[in-house]
């Protein structure tokens, strides 16, 4: 009986110590958002927008005032620079531009350097196109317990001029995959 008067002392104790926090984070400083795309024998693009503050609504009538069109976008890539095309398109009333680097894919083994105009402000960003790296073999083992979050882990031997290494630890971990026992 003792203990059955404390629960419910406690419950209503705990249960009436609730209070709204109003949390007023600062509107960021107007950025360009780059996301950039370039892969080998593949044409690059990029995709621009404007970053939002937190905790501000996004819907149909302010996504529009997110994507940015009329920027310059150039790519060097160790021998000749591209001027990437804006091309526009409109999906559910929302114009979206979309910037293409026509006439050129990716290759192996090159740097490229991407320079970016836009709003008042100037990006710069440098990516390479590694050789890519054959795998020996690819398998899977079962979870180690407990791992609520997968049945499987995908496990990739390969094989580099360097050294031979099995991606094991969960920092390097390739990928691991839901699946059904």
């Amino acid at each position: 009986m003792k203990n059955i008067f404390l629960f419910t002392a406690l419950s209503i104790l705990f249960a009436s110590c609730t209070k709204t926090i109003d949390v007023k984070m600062p509107d960021p400083d107007p950025k360009i958002v780059v996301e950039g795309f370039i892969d080998k024998g593949e044409i690059p693009y990029v995709i621009l927008t404007r970053n939002s503050p937190f905790y501000d609504t996004i819907n149909a009538n302010s996504l529009q005032n997110y994507f940015i069109s009329g920027a310059t976008v150039k790519m060097f890539d160790g021998t000749d620079t591209t001027t990437f095309q804006e091309l526009q398109f409109d999906t559910a009333g929302v114009t979206a531009s979309i910037y293409v680097g026509v006439g050129v894919t990716g290759q192996v083994g090159k740097t490229y350097q991407l320079f970016v105009n836009a709003d008042g402000q100037s990006v710069h960003a440098t990516t390479s196109i590694i050789q890519p790296l054959p795998l020996d073999s690819v398998w899977y083992v079962d979870a180690p317990s407990p791992n609520p979050d997968s049945l499987v882990q995908l496990m990739v031997h390969y094989r580099s001029e360097e050294h031979t290494s099995e991606l094991q630890s969960r920092q390097y971990l390739v990928c691991r995959l839901l699946l059904e026992k």
